[in-house]
């Protein structure tokens, strides 16, 4: 008789849902695979960024890239979970802080395009002040504790899937990519990018475009992050960095057609990972995954 799951009270409003057991019957058990939610138009992939960057995203529907770090990305819910840990990390309130003053400079750039060096509007500190200051921009300073990382649901394009896949370098297995989001509080902000020392300076800036590389699958268990040898699947799924022009798709409506915020459904499954004995996974629900084949699948 087959299990019948506690039915989940936080689902993904764009995405269709099924129990882990029963898809992971039907996958292969080994080699490489690209497990992902898609219909003939669009495929879905899942990135992990802070509370500041999704409330963004989320209100643009388009658009979370912070700098010239690579993006990562995933087609697999699970794998990428485990990568996530479940969003059980937390960002600092100094970096909140400094993502999201960085935002609101962005977007005053963004608003102004023909005059990007106008002088900005001095105020007074009070009548008769001679010594006039530049008003500071307003920063939301309501982050006095660290704030969990948020999961987004993001659909794209399949076209420009494809295009990932067949531009994509392989990279290094044993290569540290960093996540995308970082707005590193060293970095210098001149007004209109980052500077370009800094970021060159970053070991995997040699790459540009799409890199790819294939990583072990892993059972839904503790711990959250993956880490144990008897998780690790023989099964391996698609794992993508975006740099440059290839992360900047991100930020076109032409590239992202619906953006959604499932931390809420994470934090769900976390819960029941967490409460259940190990190796119980007949409650654990996953976003509704097939084998997934691009255009150009040289990679495969």
């Amino acid at each position: 008789m087959s299990p019948t799951p506690l039915p989940v009270e936080t689902p993904p409003k764009s995405l269709t849902i099924e129990p882990y057991w029963k898809q992971n019957g039907q996958w292969s058990s080994s080699g490489p695979e690209i497990l992902a939610q898609y219909d003939d138009d669009t495929i879905v992939v899942y990135v992990e960024t802070s509370k500041v960057v999704a409330a963004h995203a989320m209100e643009t529907q388009h658009g979370f890239r912070s700098g010239f770090e690579p993006l990562r990305v995933y087609t697999s819910f699970i794998r990428s979970q485990a990568h996530f840990e479940w969003n059980s990390k937390f960002d600092s309130p100094e970096k909140l802080k400094h993502q999201q003053k960085t935002l609101r400079i962005r977007q005053r750039l963004a608003s102004e395009p023909i005059y990007p060096f106008r002088k900005m509007k001095k105020k007074k500190r009070y009548e008769g002040d001679d010594n006039n200051e530049i008003e500071p921009d307003p920063v939301n300073t309501n982050f006095e504790r660290p704030q969990q990382r948020h999961t987004l649901a993001v659909r794209i394009r399949r076209s420009t899937f494809d295009q990932w896949v067949r531009e994509a370098t392989l990279a290094d297995s044993e290569e540290d990519f960093g996540d995308g989001d970082d707005f590193d509080g060293t970095e210098d902000f001149n007004g209109h990018k980052y500077g370009q020392l800094y970021w060159r300076s970053w070991p995997w800036t040699h790459y540009d475009g799409v890199v790819y590389r294939w990583v072990n699958d892993i059972y839904p268990m503790l711990p959250l992050n993956g880490a144990a040898s008897h998780q690790r699947l023989a099964r391996k799924t698609l794992e993508l960095f975006l740099y440059n022009d290839a992360a900047k798709m991100f930020t076109s409506p032409k590239t992202v057609l619906s953006i959604e915020d499932i931390t809420p459904f994470v934090n769900e499954i976390r819960a029941r990972l967490t409460n259940h004995k190990q190796g119980n996974v007949k409650d654990i629900w996953s976003p509704s995954e097939r084998p997934y084949i691009p255009s150009a699948d040289r990679i495969l």
